[in-house]
């Protein structure tokens, strides 16, 4: 991890070594344009955005803004921080799209909550992990940066960071300070086991955690690297030995599947017959000799049916068998055409819907700070509160029945004593989406809350300034009043009294509909809390079995490969066996056919 050669943030700060001079080299050093668009291109796949939909973006450490470049191409808008001025120079003479902000990183993102729907990082991270001054302290600094670009950052977006870690130690700090500032998530290896195209990438998740991206190369160990030397015993035309694999050949099948696979289209396994060039048919007969007969075996002739002896050649299915041993050592393990395609579909649509509630939920939130922002909010929005809450009782209850209809499944076969994999499969799954579901739910409902105790809190302020102090009790009392007038009794009415009574009556209104929402949905919060709790320490050991099933796909796999060895050798025997029968067989007939001496 660590290089031989000086590393540029132990040469000088990074404002003074990104000077005029090394600058220009990002606006006009093509091969260095070229590895910059690349990062950025897998950190923008990494961040996992919504297809056709443009984000808002920042890119810490922007440069000249090459990485911003991408993003443009890609429809999104975006804000660049950087430290170097020279830099910036360069980015506002290539008059990029983004808006420019000079900073330091270490000194936090100055940006309002919830501003951004991801962030990334081009060979940025590492600067921060180096005391440039003595006030300098790289934990700090780190802490300080995680914990501001994550409150800047929406709930459920993402941040990804390319760097060139020096050590272990530098990305124990690193993700300690990013865990420590509120975020999940992981480092992402692409190529791990090459030391040219070797990719560092910190995913971090904010406020949800996702499940953490597999890295490139790390799946099959014979995928083509572009800038990493390939041996081959066989000769390669000089047409294809220009940075791509030939076309229909296996590396560029794998390739494509790859990229159809991240796409999220369906995409067929791959196995040892992918892309393998199938034998051509003989396109001649087997060879036959044919023993001919003499006129000395006429006597023979009286007392044997008259044969004509064939001597097949069976050089070609030998050398079939031993190519197909010196195959590449690969093993398709599939399951059968079919398995648990129903179930599986249903996952599928119970894991859209539960998205979809997390995103109106959203919706709901903004909502909230909309009205909240106006003494008097239009109808409008008031009924677009209302049609968010309820399309999210029937998506709820939906989701609801169709967890319960699992549940009953897995009951049933629970009580005819199985225990295949199929209802350990629908266990899992049950268990996590039900999880999954009542996040949702309960974000739901603590966002009632807030919302009510916001407008309470407005009410309170709204009756002093009539002059009417009132306690939290007394002021309960009167929420639960259906009667607005309860407000007013008693109070002289002006104009900036009545005012401050008609937010009042909004604001009432407001929470007897939260309250009429919240007592709706309290039987749905009771039964899933329940069954998550009955279901709580499965749930805690869903993570641990998924992680140490791979030792046994490991080990499985090995055991398949050893007897595809066996059973390879046991086909190159039989197939030697028969040739020697055959001939045996022929030698038996020339003998009987010979002439009597």
């Amino acid at each position: 991890m660590s290089s031989s050669c000086r590393r540029p943030e132990h040469t000088a700060p990074p404002d003074v070594f990104y000077n005029e001079e090394e600058a220009k080299k990002y606006s006009q050093n093509s091969r260095m344009i070229e590895i910059q668009t690349q990062m950025s291109e897998r950190a923008v796949e990494l961040l996992n955005l919504p297809e056709g939909q443009p984000c808002f973006l920042l890119d810490v450490g922007c440069g000249s803004g090459l990485s911003g470049d991408y993003l443009s191409e890609e429809g999104h808008y975006w804000v660049g921080v950087d430290i170097s001025t020279a830099m910036l120079d360069v980015a506002l003479d290539r008059e990029v799209d983004g808006d420019l902000l000079l900073g330091d990183m270490g000194q936090g993102m100055p940006f309002r909550p919830g501003t951004f729907d991801g962030c990334i990082s081009i060979s940025a991270l590492q600067w921060l992990c180096n005391a440039d001054k003595r006030t300098h302290s790289p934990p700090k600094r780190l802490y300080t940066f995680f914990s501001t670009l994550y409150s800047s950052l929406s709930r459920g977006s993402r941040a990804v960071f390319q760097l060139y870690p020096e050590n272990s130690e530098q990305l124990e700090l690193i993700t300690a300070q990013a865990m420590r500032a509120g975020f999940s998530g992981g480092m992402v290896v692409d190529y791990p086991n090459s030391s040219k195209a070797k990719k560092f990438f910190l995913c971090l998740f904010a406020g949800v955690t996702g499940v953490l991206p597999k890295g490139l190369g790390s799946e099959t160990s014979d995928k083509t690297v572009s800038n990493q030397v390939q041996y081959s015993g066989q000769r390669c035309r000089f047409k294809n030995m220009k940075g791509k694999s030939a076309k229909k050949g296996r590396d560029w099948i794998l390739e494509k599947k790859e990229r159809r696979r991240r796409q999220g289209r369906e995409v067929r396994a791959d196995t040892k017959y992918t892309g393998r060039l199938r034998p051509a048919a003989p396109s001649t007969p087997h060879h036959t000799t044919h023993i001919q007969k003499t006129t000395g075996t006429e006597g023979i002739k009286s007392d044997l049916p008259a044969k004509q002896g064939t001597m097949k050649d069976r050089m070609q299915e030998l050398r079939h068998g031993k190519e197909t041993t010196e195959e590449e050592d690969e093993v398709a393990v599939g399951m059968e055409k079919g398995f648990m395609d129903e179930f599986f579909e249903q996952v599928e649509e119970i894991r859209g819907f539960i998205e979809s509630l997390a995103e109106k939920v959203e919706e709901v939130k903004r909502k909230h700070s909309a009205i909240l922002a106006s003494p008097n909010p239009d109808e409008k929005t008031k009924a677009e509160l209302e049609d968010l809450m309820a399309d999210i009782k029937k998506l709820a209850n939906k989701v609801r029945s169709k967890l319960k209809s699992i549940q009953h499944t897995i009951e049933q076969e629970e009580g005819q004593n199985r225990s295949s994999a199929d209802l350990r499969i629908r266990k899992t799954q049950h268990s996590t989406l039900s999880r999954k579901f009542v996040e949702v739910m309960s974000e739901y409902n603590t966002t009632q809350s807030d919302y009510r105790e916001r407008c309470k809190g407005r009410i309170q302020r709204q009756l002093e300034i009539t002059g009417r102090n009132t306690t939290n009790e007394e002021l309960e009392s009167m929420l639960e009043s259906d009667n607005p007038a309860i407000f007013t009794s008693g109070i002289i009415m002006d104009n900036i009294t009545q005012q401050a009574m008609n937010e009042i009556e909004t604001r009432h209104n407001e929470i007897i509909k939260l309250e009429n929402s919240i007592r709706e949905l309290h039987d749905m919060f009771m039964d899933m809390a329940m069954l998550v709790e009955s279901q709580g320490e499965m749930i805690d050991r869903i993570e641990y079995n998924v992680e140490h099933s791979v030792d046994y796909v490991e080990r499985a796999v090995s055991d398949t490969k050893k007897a595809v060895k066996y059973q390879s050798k046991a086909r190159r025997s039989d197939s030697v066996k028969t040739i020697r029968n055959s001939h045996r067989e022929d030698r038996v007939l020339c003998l009987l056919l010979r002439p009597c001496t």
